[in-house]
């Protein structure tokens, strides 16, 4: 497997770029806002980390994936990955080369900005269609992102809602018989099939993910909170109802049905849940209609999952309120980012802080060779 040679190239980063601010960290690496010198503009560098886990040619499996699908695409509302940057060696990287993958810069990301904006519900809608078209493109490129969640859906001031994070993302085979991994989507966004140990499974798994992500938009949190398969599975019955084959066929033949199925029957109430903690939706003709495209979205059997396509065409969006227009969407003056919830880390700081590290490590040798002289 290798990297697209196009993208590709070796060059100093610091004198191409100069990194502002740490903008999110992550099992991948970190990410850093950066503005490039020659163009004006601002991009994000996604640095990787060069670990012996999953690492394939010398490079993470993850990263490979990630690079190969967006070369693949160009749609207005995924993430662009504009070139792959190899750094030369420096102090600041310990003699070893570095690798970027350099993106255009967004300034917030939803898990960021979910709990700070009171969304509108033509705002909602507005988001969702282009989070949804977004989808159906990659969908119909045969494409799972396979991580959706509201960390990886960046959201910039002009309105533009983009997906981002395609490191579990697979292109499909058209052979039927290809199983995947279930050890996939970040766990409060996992479809029940994934929970109960399905490897044969869709674009399906995606739709489920945004039914959390269209939840979240409603009501300010997490719909599904677990830290194990088991709780969560638990926090699904209660509020989906308790699955059995009269809803969801041959869900009994599941690798995990027996350890994780539910042992009581539980009525569905997921409608009596949004409508009881939505605060954004008044009319009565909206609010049927965002419970039962959402209850489409959150639907047990894979197979009778709406799609995006579907989505796209649901009497919702052409409901009035209308979605909101780019340009009708909030614009923050500050940044949000979930994984740096405080404060943008100044790079200036790091760099200052590593280099003090690289000082005192001197110092410390040069003190040891000088009491090992004196010993001798």
């Amino acid at each position: 497997m290798s990297t697209p040679k196009s993208l590709l190239r070796t060059t100093n980063v610091h004198k191409n770029y100069k990194l502002i601010a740490e903008v999110g960290a992550g099992t991948y690496g970190r990410v850093y806002k950066a503005k490039h010198l020659k163009h004006d503009k601002f991009v994000a560098l996604k640095k990787i980390e060069m670990t012996n886990k999953h690492i394939t040619d010398g490079f993470p499996i993850t990263t490979i994936r990630e690079i190969k699908i967006l070369a693949m695409v160009s749609h207005p509302n995924i993430i662009r990955l504009l070139e792959v940057v190899v750094s030369k060696p420096s102090i600041l990287n310990d003699y070893k080369s570095s690798y970027f993958l350099v993106f255009e810069y967004m300034e917030h990301d939803f898990a960021g900005l979910v709990y700070r904006l009171k969304l509108s519900l033509p705002q909602i809608k507005g988001i969702m269609h282009q989070i949804l078209s977004g989808l159906k493109y990659l969908h119909d490129t045969r494409i799972i992102h396979r991580d959706l969640k509201s960390a990886n859906l960046l959201f910039n001031n002009k309105g533009e809602v983009k997906i981002a994070d395609f490191g579990l993302g697979r292109l499909m085979s058209n052979q039927p018989e290809i199983l995947y991994s279930h050890h996939v989507v970040t766990l409060n966004y996992r479809a029940p099939e994934l929970l109960l140990g399905a490897k044969d499974y869709s674009t399906s798994i995606d739709m489920w993910s945004m039914g959390c992500i269209f939840a979240e938009l409603l009501i300010n949190e997490i719909l599904f909170k677990g830290d194990k398969e088991p709780r969560l599975l638990e926090q699904i019955y209660k509020i989906c109802g308790s699955p059995d084959t009269s809803v969801w066929a041959n869900c009994d033949k599941l690798r995990y049905w027996q350890q994780l199925k539910p042992n009581d029957f539980i009525p569905r109430r997921l409608n009596t849940y949004i409508s009881e903690h939505c605060k954004v939706i008044e009319d009565e003709v909206n609010m049927s209609l965002t419970l039962d495209l959402i209850g489409q979205m959150l639907c047990y059997d894979p197979k009778k999952r709406i799609c995006a396509t579907q989505a796209l065409q649901h009497q919702w969006f052409s409901t009035v309120p209308l979605p909101a227009q780019q340009s009708d969407l909030p614009k923050m003056a500050d940044e949000y980012h979930i994984s740096i919830p405080t404060h943008m880390k100044k790079i200036e700081d790091i760099e200052k802080s590593k280099l003090q590290k690289i000082e005192d490590d001197k110092l410390n040798l040069s003190n040891y060779t000088k009491l090992f002289i004196k010993g001798t």
